[in-house]
């Protein structure tokens, strides 16, 4: 997903939002680790 694309965006957190509807507790963890990757694979480091 591009964070430039703001109907890429929207989408992906309705799919983000429905999932933690449903798993609350898998939805944290998955961004708990999504945010590591983002920022071990920063372009900056």
């Amino acid at each position: 997903v591009s964070f430039a694309d703001p109907v890429a965006v929207r989408h992906a957190l309705g799919i983000i939002s429905d999932l933690a509807r449903m798993d609350p507790y898998s939805v944290a963890i998955a961004l708990g680790i999504f945010s590591v990757f983002l920022v071990i694979f920063h372009p900056a480091y």
